[in-house]
């Protein structure tokens, strides 16, 4: 299915996606070093993270919410019946769109997070969201744009994100003579390739993740590659700063893990950020009380 090029992306929903606080990127010494120094925050093919279903979970709730929609008049069930073979077809060739996605969590200081990244050497990075969103914005001027949301955890968030496409995009344009059920159905699934990452099963809730998602089509991106626990992995890497000598301008603040020597660790990561140009950067301990 060969989706059209959208200029409008404004979403009905970006105030549910958006925040108002800090967004944080869990670490350990390792990761803090590597993102201060080099500039750069990384991005990892969906098909390579943590959650073994993270690529494919996002469309099943799409195609059952498709799916919930049968029995409607027969100008309104054509639309479905092409939305659902492109889903299909999609499936049938392993074709889903490739994603590039960067992880980060509302909670600035999370017990959980701690334990999976810390390992009793952990950081946490505190990213302005907006700053985030333009830096993204500035490497890739193609559609669809890449973009920091929210992720949704519960059947009521899933569908109401994808009843809102599907009435703005389906429903309130049945009664255009000038778009066909294909142009409709293009529609759709193209809102829905910006969804479908951004759903995400029950189960990690806890974590409260945010999502920098980069569209794996657009060929501006650089894939590297790099050894993990999943073997060869791709990634894309997005600069933190506006240009390549200057600046980066999208961190605020560095909390310290629950860690042996914080006193020294405090001490070390301001030195680390002085030496890149990044004393306004507030460094902050954690308050959980985890033995290191």
């Amino acid at each position: 299915m060969q989706l059209r090029r959208r200029g409008d992306v404004t979403c009905p929903l970006h105030s549910w996606w958006r925040l108002t606080a800090l967004i944080h990127h869990y670490t350990d010494a390792t990761g803090l070093i590597g993102i201060i120094e080099s500039k750069v925050i990384r991005a990892t093919s969906a098909w390579f993270m943590n959650d073994a279903a993270e690529a494919t979970f996002g469309w099943e709730q799409v195609e059952r919410f498709i799916a919930s929609k049968a029995g409607k008049p027969e100008s309104e069930e054509r639309v479905l019946g092409f939305i659902l073979d492109a889903i299909h077809g999609l499936r049938d060739r392993n074709d889903f769109p490739d994603s590039y996605i960067s992880c980060f969590s509302q909670k600035a200081d999370l017990l959980s997070q701690w334990r999976a990244y810390g390992h009793g050497n952990g950081f946490s990075i505190g990213f302005d969201q907006s700053t985030v969103d333009e830096l993204a914005q500035a490497i890739s001027p193609a559609m669809p744009p890449p973009a920091t949301r929210k992720v949704a955890y519960t059947q009521a968030e899933y569908d109401m994100m994808l009843d809102s496409h599907y009435h703005r995009e389906v429903a309130s344009q049945l009664s255009r003579t000038d778009l066909t059920a294909v142009t409709l159905a293009h529609n759709f699934v193209y809102w829905a390739i910006l969804t479908a990452p951004s759903i995400k099963h029950h189960a990690f809730q806890e974590e409260a993740e945010v999502r920098l998602h980069f569209f794996g089509s657009n060929p501006i991106y650089e894939v590297s590659f790099r050894s993990s626990a999943m073997g060869v992995t791709p990634y894309i890497e997005m600069p933190l700063c506006k240009s390549k000598d200057g600046p980066i301008t999208a961190i605020r603040e560095v909390i310290i893990g629950p860690q042996r020597h914080s006193a020294e660790a405090r001490r070390a990561v301001q030195k680390l950020l002085s030496r890149n140009g990044l004393e306004d950067v507030t460094v902050k301990t954690s308050q959980v009380p985890l033995r290191a």
